[in-house]
């Protein structure tokens, strides 16, 4: 059987993780419309909240994908297409975001 580089495979998982990351950062905006930014972020902190929650999601993929192919000798393409499967999940993370968003920005009392 005919084994795929090892290497390949953490970098293109590296950088799908780093692109999703950024991507994350992109929704989040300076408040308009306020002279003090600190109380405009603190008006917007449910933006940051699921920022923060889909940041630590993909964090964790990225640290148990990283454990798992270390302990791995060689890949095979069952462990490629595996990969590529969660590293469409964890882009498919950012949908959660702009729930949590949007859940929070509906509930009376998560305004401040």
């Amino acid at each position: 059987m005919d084994y795929l580089p090892k290497g390949r495979l953490d970098a293109f998982a590296d950088g799908v993780f780093a692109i999703v990351i950024t991507l994350l950062v992109l929704d989040l905006a300076v408040p308009e419309g306020t002279t003090n930014i600190i109380s405009g972020l603190i008006q917007e902190w449910f933006v940051f909240l699921a920022y923060l929650i889909s940041f630590a999601f993909i964090g964790s993929l990225w640290i148990s994908h990283s454990s798992v192919t270390r302990l791995m000798k060689h890949e095979t393409t069952h462990s490629y297409r595996l990969t590529l499967l969660m590293l469409f999940l964890s882009h498919s993370s950012r949908l959660p975001q702009s729930s949590w968003q949007r859940i929070l920005d509906i509930l009376p009392m998560c305004r401040i």
